[in-house]
């Protein structure tokens, strides 16, 4: 069995770049793209853009919190 970590680090190498995404941020889940990926102690990371209804934002977002676009998701 692989580990939580494992698999979403298996999920975030596998997206296309530049691709879009859903991903989980402060506000709920959006809409985005995912520009970059890297890993660094703490796992895998993703330089995301995404609009949070107010601005357009650039951030970094752990794997766990990068889905791909074609999940469905409860709200």
């Amino acid at each position: 069995m692989r580990s939580q970590r494992a698999h979403d680090e298996g999920v975030l190498r596998r997206l296309p770049l530049p691709g879009h995404v859903i991903l989980l941020t402060d506000s709920g889940w959006r809409r985005g793209w995912l520009i970059a990926r890297e890993s660094g102690p703490d796992g895998w990371f993703g330089l995301v853009q995404y609009d949070d209804g107010e601005r357009e934002i650039t951030d970094y977002l752990p794997a766990d919190h990068i889905a791909s676009p074609d999940v469905w998701l409860a709200k």
